[in-house]
């Protein structure tokens, strides 16, 4: 059973990390694949670069799906891409973001593997020595004592490509699947509020709509420290 193989390797959520800003849109509309967004106002902090080397199809049960039609998830946090956009450094200073600006969004993961055309993989999608897998059972090709080290070895380039193990979900994944959304402090929950408000006035969206997911929002602050 998927239940029993999830179990196994302590696979309780999936994450995704956003900016704060986009999580209007998320409760609003769930989360999309690169391709639905680029028609859509958000705010992207995704490197051109790194985007380029994921323009290619993987196999999903016999169908060739574009990596940029799946929204990518994480099995952890404290990814090599949280660890760039977060902690200030000489060479990538111009992607540091404050931790009060992001969130991680927890997704459930038995809901997502319940789902037909997901796959993951034993690393970062664009790396050419990346596995891709559709059966819960080969869960034990990755690396979990990587993907579960909370501690960046952001030089060495194997353990980068094993800590971003990723599980590719197709066109969307809708707003009940999303558990909880953290936060890095009680601020960043108040600015996500705040954005939903905008949101909702300029959308001529009741806030009831939205407002009913804050209850899922929570200060994690450990999520977001290295």
């Amino acid at each position: 059973m998927k239940e029993d193989q999830l179990k196994k390797y302590g696979i309780t959520y999936l994450y995704y990390l956003t900016s704060s800003k986009n999580i209007p849109s998320i409760l609003f509309r769930g989360i999309i694949s690169h391709n639905m967004a680029a028609n859509i106002a958000h705010e992207d902090f995704s490197n051109s670069s790194v985007q380029s080397g994921r323009k290619f199809s993987i196999d999903m049960h016999g169908r060739k799906i574009k990596v940029h039609d799946c929204v990518p998830l994480f099995f952890s946090t404290h990814t090599p891409m949280q660890y760039v956009l977060t902690v200030p450094s000489s060479i990538k200073a111009r992607f540091t973001i404050p931790k009060e600006d992001l969130s991680i969004i927890e997704i459930d993961a038995l809901k997502i593997f319940k789902r037909k055309m997901v796959a993951y993989s034993d690393g970062n999608a664009a790396s050419n020595s990346t596995k891709f897998f559709t059966d819960l059972k080969q869960l034990n090709q990755l690396d979990w004592k990587q993907i579960r080290l909370p501690f960046p070895k952001y030089n060495q380039k194997e353990w980068k490509r094993k800590k971003s193990a990723e599980v590719l979900v197709q066109n969307k994944i809708a707003p009940h699947y999303i558990a909880q959304v953290c936060f890095y402090s009680h601020e960043g929950i108040r600015k996500a509020n705040e954005y939903i408000e905008n949101y909702c006035d300029e959308h001529s969206l009741d806030s009831k709509v939205l407002v009913k997911y804050s209850t899922k929002f929570v200060v994690e602050k450990g999520l977001f420290t290295f």
